[in-house]
């Protein structure tokens, strides 16, 4: 949720303070990467279905999981 706001703020004040904008695809694709990299220090989360199913849709790697 951080990721999202910090970059959506980041958006808007590129477009009122450098009067430029950036397509959404873009603004979504900083804001996967950014969860992503994030993700890449979690360790020992619970290797539940639901987390399973979260790691494979958001491509985060198995090590996060516990044994």
């Amino acid at each position: 949720m951080a990721a999202s706001i910090y970059h959506i703020w980041w958006a808007r004040n590129l477009r009122i303070f450098q009067n430029t904008s950036q397509q959404k695809e873009a603004l979504y694709n900083r804001i996967v990467q950014e969860v992503r990299c994030s993700t890449s220090s979690w360790r020992r989360i619970p290797k539940t279905v639901a987390n399973q199913r979260m790691a494979v849709e958001w491509e985060c790697a198995e090590h996060i999981f516990t044994s």
